[in-house]
């Protein structure tokens, strides 16, 4: 049971990353706090034993594609599943900086994202069967994060982890403030 859900949820994220790929949205306007706000309250229930804490300001606005919350969550997910240590600790943190960036960091306390992962995360190389990584999940994330004009950075956290920072240009009343 537990291999034919997993089969089932990697076919959904084939679905999804699909039609992601072929429909190609526009950002817009996301009020990013609330959906990191939705996401850790969604990652909360789905795993108790785990501990979320967040630093999120109110209203901090991206360009962003709708997908962008379950690319958030896939992040999140990540770190608290490949996490070994008891309880898994995560760190989720949104802050502006003074050059009208927007950077939302997930810190754990796991083993850290192998090489192999890490370039599923970063690049756009081709997958195939002998290049891919354990899930669709991290390449769906890269192609959201880029489709919302947005960048990541993945550092090792110190004493031990992984921390991935996600980088948007700010958006004011609708208009994003790089153009």
């Amino acid at each position: 049971r537990e291999r034919a859900a997993h089969l089932q949820d990697q076919a959904n994220k084939e679905r999804q990353l699909i039609k992601l790929l072929t429909e190609l949205p526009d950002p817009t306007p996301t009020d990013i706090t609330a959906v990191v706000e939705r996401q850790v309250a969604v990652a909360r229930e789905k795993y108790p034993i785990a501990q979320i804490e967040t630093s999120v300001p109110e209203d901090v606005t991206v360009n962003a594609i709708a997908e962008i919350g379950d690319a958030f969550f896939e992040l999140l997910e990540n770190a608290i599943r490949h996490n070994d240590t008891e309880p898994p600790v995560v760190h989720v943190d949104v802050a502006q900086d003074d050059q009208d960036r927007v950077h939302l960091t997930i810190a754990d306390n796991g083993p850290g994202i192998p090489d192999r992962e890490r370039s599923m995360l970063l690049s756009d190389h081709e997958v195939t069967q002998l290049n891919h990584g354990m899930g669709l999940g991290l390449i769906f994330s890269n192609w959201v994060i880029r489709m919302s004009e947005g960048s990541v950075v993945i550092e090792d956290n110190d004493p031990r982890g992984s921390l991935i920072t996600v980088s948007f240009p700010a958006s004011v009343g609708g208009q994003n403030l790089d153009g």
